[in-house]
């Protein structure tokens, strides 16, 4: 009885939706059981996200396992993926009793209009790509849009593991456990997901890849009282957007490296605020990208990259190892940009274009993700200028840097080794680098060429 002794609440009530209406927002309830990291069956809690119609949205406290997304490297896609069969499946027959199981509604036969009303900031910010629920969803994680719509912010978001003996609170400076969210990344054949701190990674992590838990989410139509445990966690009506996440965190100045500068509007991340996004004139500055980029085009030219795509640039260097670099822009409209940079080798087999070294290039030049602006031909001109100069000065460096077998090499070991575990096509990378004469089959070369739509570019000579 220990583990429910706090605070031990019992809804009572019997009209149609006193058991919904006394659920309040941020609620932690009993329902379920499942082990713990002790190996014993614990009463499983969770958290009241939402509540509508005498529905209620619940997602699991803690954060409860840690299992991959998918078993093999492929595209996000939780339609196929392995860790909604394991939901719906395995953990859905074990975790509740017959009569818990009649209570939990299959998740795509709730509106999305009931979450995301139409003509709110929510559903006008709604991305076109939200994943959508499956038919036969009882159990399911959550998308990237709906963790911005139900926490308040990072704090809000992260979460320890199931069954700790001390549940530890979580914040910014103290992590959690990440957790996966059903939305494809932003790179391919990674998931989005909730990092330890609570922070939301659109770009993902490779869908194979150990060491990020799950949370599951249900919906419920209550037939009887819940067990509540704690009811001060939210006590306010959810927000109608999901742009003050930490919002001034962003307006305050990055800490960099002594090595380099940033100047001009930059963030540490995407987000605006809705009064910015109302004031910025989007034609205005997407004629103020274009321009820039136009420049910028130039730059990347006259150091051996050709235009790749919309927004991308690829230089083949003499160990037939693709230099890539694009332009990202963030996905909800806030007229923000990010670089991400990668080497992809061409000799080694690929389904799809991924980005097997590399990252973003604010983490590289001083450890922060950043977002530049483009709003106008002011802030735009300052960016891109920044923009250039830190591939100037950083990344081609960088990539003259890993320009040999040898580097890459280590470069994979150092990876491996901090990870534990590594992606197929690095870990076919590393195998093949480790071989005392390593061949590289030109027709593995021709076909990824062929696939990427990559014209057969000749390789540049290290200086």
């Amino acid at each position: 009885m220990g583990f429910l002794s706090r605070c031990m609440l019992t809804l009572t009530g019997h009209v149609k939706n006193s058991l919904t209406g006394n659920l309040m927002l941020g609620s932690i309830v009993v329902f379920g059981n499942y082990p713990s990291v002790t190996g014993t069956k614990q009463p499983l809690t969770w958290r009241v996200l939402f509540s509508h119609g005498g529905k209620v949205l619940l997602i699991t406290e803690h954060s409860i396992t840690e299992r991959l997304y998918h078993h093999t490297h492929a595209q996000a896609n939780w339609e196929k993926s392995d860790l909604r069969q394991w939901l719906n499946g395995e953990f859905f027959e074990d975790t509740f009793t017959e009569s818990e199981k009649k209570v939990i509604m299959y998740a795509s036969s709730v509106s999305s209009v009931d979450i995301f009303p139409k003509g709110s900031a929510v559903s006008d910010m709604l991305p076109k790509d939200e994943p959508p629920l499956c038919s036969g969803d009882h159990v399911f994680i959550l998308s990237e849009a709906e963790v911005r719509r139900f926490f308040k912010n990072e704090e809000d978001a992260c979460c320890s593991t199931f069954g700790d003996q001390h549940e530890p609170k979580c914040s910014q400076n103290v992590e959690g456990a990440s957790w996966w969210l059903r939305s494809p990344g932003t790179i391919a054949g990674c998931a989005a997901y909730v990092d330890k701190k609570g922070n939301v990674s659109k770009h993902g992590i490779n869908v194979f890849l150990p060491g990020t838990f799950v949370r599951p989410a249900i919906w419920i139509r209550p037939k009887e009282p819940l067990m509540v445990l704690k009811t001060d966690a939210l006590k306010t009506e959810n927000s109608d957007g999901w742009r003050d996440w930490k919002y001034e965190e962003y307006r305050k100045s990055l800490v960099v490296n002594p090595f380099f500068k940033l100047e001009g509007t930059h963030r540490q991340g995407a987000i605006r605020s809705n009064e910015e996004m109302a004031s910025v004139d989007k034609e205005n500055a997407e004629a103020s990208f274009k321009k820039q980029k136009k420049i910028l085009t130039d730059f990347m030219k006259e150091h051996g990259f050709i235009k790749y795509k919309t927004n991308a640039y690829i230089r083949r260097n003499e160990c037939d190892v693709l230099e890539y670099l694009n332009l990202q822009k963030e996905q909800y409209g806030s007229k923000t940009l990010t670089v991400n940079y990668a080497l992809i080798p061409l000799y080694i087999p690929h389904d799809f274009i991924s980005f097997d070294l590399g990252g973003r290039l604010g983490e590289l030049i001083c450890g922060n993700d950043v977002w530049w602006d483009y709003a106008n031909d002011s802030v735009a001109e300052t960016s891109f200028r920044n923009i250039i100069k830190a591939i100037d000065e950083v990344l081609l460096p960088w990539f003259d840097n890993h320009a040999s077998s040898e580097a890459l090499k280590l470069e994979l070991q150092k990876m491996k080794s901090a990870r534990y575990s590594i992606s197929r096509i690095q870990q076919n990378w590393l195998d093949l680098l480790l071989q005392d004469r390593p061949f590289y089959d030109p027709e593995i070369i021709r076909r990824n060429l062929e696939m990427f739509g990559i014209p057969n570019i000749q390789k540049r000579k290290i200086p």
